[in-house]
């Protein structure tokens, strides 16, 4: 009911640090119109600080809601955030994007593009675009750093923080999962400096993920050259849990010299002190079962593996292809989502490629029909419910008996 007053082509998404959440902004072709609709649409006008705006019928102080100024509509995130977003906006009088981003980078007609700023970096931008293709039920996103300013050229400046992985005969690679998986390769750099990417990630992580990146970070500072991942094959079970624990994974790490021996007597010596006994089978593989969970480890020269709910040494098909002059590469399958769920709305599956040079990092979203942007929430709340649904019946089967 409101679309046909947005103004598609005037569309923004932005963060300001006075804020709590993002603000969108657009065009509104007939502001009184909008009004209107908004009336008919059930929102009710309320009074914030003394400025006009609607919000949803029945919202408390911390709903989003929206105010009209001039043909410009805002959303914030909460009704407190109207007050901070007007000390954004007077700040931005004198130092905006358009002082910051380079002219060659602007958005053009129709054109989507994200914007940030680095962490204590004035000086450089990250700048990603978005294309879709119709045709391919396809989009595609291309991320660069730049230097900052309105008067710089928009090139990509190097990105040091992986480092190319210079063969495509990787350690690990042929143990990767083929088929519906997730499965990545990545140039690891010594002297990263991980505390410091672990502390901006931990406003986006729960508490159980911070936790488990906090104990790897030991291990993390050891690491040196490709780095290889898979998770999979994805079924209903492991696509519906919550616990890492139930997924598939295996992990072929490149340590410095003498490390990767190192890290398994590390991680000897934390199970025993939590009473467990890990020894070495003939193969001198670690392995033991915790909760009915199994746990594969050992050290081969500089190479560390692991695999959690697999052998090691099992060997899979996977279609994973390197480039040596890449820094890293990820390929994700899901499988069609009536394989999963029968009765499911409808069969889409969904493929994402993933690969990043010293300079830039290309991903690319295709699903079997429609846009990604539709069919990736769809596929998972269409699993979502699947399991609140399944959860319910086993509720009323124990009710029952």
């Amino acid at each position: 009911i409101l679309t046909p007053y947005i103004d598609n082509d005037r569309l923004i998404i932005f963060k300001p640090a006075e804020t709590r959440g993002p603000v969108a902004a657009a065009g509104v072709s007939d502001p009184s119109a909008f009004a209107d609709a908004l009336k008919a649409d059930s929102w009710s006008k309320i009074k914030v600080n003394g400025e006009t705006a609607y919000a949803p019928e029945g919202a408390r102080e911390f709903s989003p809601c929206l105010f009209i100024e001039g043909k410009t509509v805002f959303l914030v995130a909460t009704r407190s955030d109207m007050r901070n977003l007007r000390l954004s906006l007077k700040s931005a009088d004198s130092d905006n994007y358009l002082t910051k981003v380079p002219k060659p980078l602007l958005p053009a007609e129709s054109e989507l593009t994200f914007f940030a700023s680095l962490p204590d970096n004035d000086n450089e931008l990250i700048c990603i675009k978005a294309q879709t293709d119709p045709s391919n039920n396809s989009i595609s996103f291309r991320a660069i750093i730049t230097e900052s300013g309105s008067d710089k050229s928009g090139e990509p400046i190097e990105m040091s923080f992986l480092k190319p992985l210079e063969s495509d005969s990787i350690p690990g690679l042929s143990e990767l999962p083929g088929g519906y998986s997730l499965r990545g390769v990545f140039g690891i750099p010594s002297g990263i400096n991980w505390k410091a990417r672990a502390d901006i990630a931990d406003g986006a992580l729960d508490t159980r993920s911070l936790g488990l990146l906090q104990s790897l970070l030991p291990y993390m500072s050891r690491l040196d050259g490709p780095l290889a991942v898979g998770i999979g094959p994805f079924d209903f079970s492991n696509m519906t849990a919550d616990r890492l624990e139930a997924q598939t994974i295996y992990v072929c790490a490149t340590f410095q010299p003498g490390k990767a021996a190192e890290v398994v007597n590390e991680i000897n010596g934390n199970l025993r002190e939590k009473g467990l006994d890990p020894r070495p089978g003939a193969n001198g593989i670690y392995a033991f079962n915790l909760n009915g969970t199994s746990y594969r480890y050992v050290s081969r020269g500089n190479e560390f593996l692991f695999a959690q709910n697999r052998e090691i040494n099992d060997k899979w098909d996977s279609d994973i292809e390197i480039d040596p002059k890449t820094t890293g590469s990820l390929t994700l399958m899901l499988p069609p989502l009536r394989s999963i769920i029968p009765d499911a709305p409808s069969n889409n599956s969904i493929s994402a490629s993933l690969k990043m040079t010293s300079k830039e990092i290309n991903l690319t979203i295709t699903c079997t029909s429609g846009s990604p942007l539709v069919a990736l929430p769809t596929y998972f709340e269409s699993i979502s419910t699947a399991l609140r649904n399944f959860d319910l019946s086993n509720e009323d089967y124990f009710d029952t008996y």
